[in-house]
């Protein structure tokens, strides 16, 4: 058979043909789920969602609770602001693990917008604010020698 003027035995021919049929699927299978694998994926990010939003009220429930006994005290001390420092900063960093599950894509769409977007964006209005709102109000008219240890 000629190909562009140049004699190409047949034999070759029928091997690269053979060759290119055989890599095509096995190419395609690489980028198309199969339904299994779709539904594993889906299971996959409604686990990582539940997590998330697990850890966030736990996380949530722990700044709130060292918030209020810290506030509630005549005289608080270094340790109860070291304690709502902790349950802060597990806080955010549980908020930062929201953002970026999202961006990469790890959890369903649904709880994204439903859940996590809004508890996000609450944080940043609210909860942020608040926290460094009482961590200023026990601060206020003291220094660190009358605090007591």
């Amino acid at each position: 058979m000629m190909i562009a003027g140049v004699f190409v035995p047949q034999v070759i021919l029928l091997a690269l043909a053979g060759l290119f049929g055989a890599s095509i699927p096995v190419l395609l299978g690489r980028f198309v789920l199969s339904q299994k694998d779709r539904n594993d994926n889906d299971q996959k990010r409604y686990e990582n969602s539940r997590q998330l939003l697990a850890d966030s009220a736990t996380n949530a429930t722990a700044l709130q609770a060292a918030l209020g006994k810290a506030l509630k005290k005549a005289n608080p001390g270094v340790d109860d602001v070291v304690t709502i420092m902790n349950a802060g900063a597990a806080y955010f960093a549980n908020l930062q693990s929201m953002a970026q599950a999202i961006l990469d894509g790890r959890v369903s769409e649904s709880t994204r917008t439903q859940s996590l977007v809004p508890r996000i964006v609450d944080a940043m209005e609210k909860s942020l604010p608040a926290y460094y709102d009482a961590l200023t109000r026990l601060s206020e008219g003291r220094n660190s020698f009358c605090w007591r240890v």
